[in-house]
């Protein structure tokens, strides 16, 4: 394997890249997540460019087939509707309030509508795996976990869909191998609350759950009670299966924060 590094940003550097390379495969998982990224709409805005860029020159340079890891921050997280079901590709509504999802939606609009080769989006809900940012809410409960310390997080009850890191790997390459050209949820279709996983966190590392405080201040104002997807299309009409459930998942991701923190 050839290893290149540009920045996507850099539009000459990268249109250079792609020219040399000529390959006919492309999975885009690059944009900026970072916090004071994430909440500018000028900052993804501009990563929403870059991206249609790179597309652009990956189609005029030979490619056939791409796939772009989109964000279920895409949906209309307040939709009354939606409330109490899971998220679905062909009828939840797509109006992103946040910056980042205003500028994923722009890219995989391009794509629904004007993609010059084979595109497919893969919605991505929640991910967690080793090497995680460690200020993230599973590595934050790992660590406290470990170390045998108090976790103070926001409400317990929230529900969220959270698939591994590798599974989201196999499920986007599993995409890029077939031919669909739409939108196509990545996750697992099952909630588990904030609360539960924190619990599972600390039962995997030996520690007392009830070190795990909960504050409803740290909740954060219009956040959901109930983010999750619908796997059908992934499970039905893309094949992919799962290799591992939640719980195997959050071991490999103990076992490496254990192994990274000595």
């Amino acid at each position: 394997m050839k290893w290149l590094q540009a920045d996507i940003l850099d539009r000459a550097a990268m249109a250079g890249i792609v020219k040399d390379v000529k390959a006919d495969s492309l999975i885009h998982l690059a944009w900026a997540t970072g916090h004071e990224f994430r909440d500018s709409f000028e900052e993804n805005r501009i990563w929403a460019d870059a991206s249609i860029s790179l597309i652009d020159a990956f189609a005029q340079n030979g490619g056939r087939r791409l796939v772009f890891a989109g964000s279920c921050a895409e949906y209309n997280w307040q939709d009354s509707k939606t409330g109490s079901r899971n998220f679905r590709e062909q009828d939840a509504p797509v109006s992103p309030a946040s910056a980042l999802g205003q500028g994923k939606r722009i890219v995989s609009h391009y794509l629904e509508t004007a993609a010059p080769v084979s595109a497919a989006t893969g919605r991505i809900f929640f991910c967690h795996g080793a090497g995680e940012k460690p200020n993230r809410f599973i590595p934050q409960a790992i660590m406290a976990a470990l170390e045998n310390r108090q976790f103070s997080m926001g409400p317990g009850e929230l529900l969220r869909d959270y698939m591994g890191s590798r599974d989201v790997a196999g499920a986007l390459c599993k995409l890029l191998a077939g031919t669909t050209e739409t939108t196509v949820n990545i996750c697992s279709g099952e909630g588990l609350t904030l609360g539960e996983i924190a619990a599972s966190v600390f039962l995997l590392c030996d520690a007392d759950p009830a070190l795990i405080r909960h504050d409803h201040r740290l909740g954060g104002k219009g956040v959901p009670h109930r983010l999750v997807g619908d796997d059908t299309l992934l499970r039905k009409n893309i094949g992919f299966v799962a290799g591992d459930n939640f719980v195997e998942g959050l071991r490999g991701s103990v076992e490496w924060w254990n192994s990274h923190l000595k």
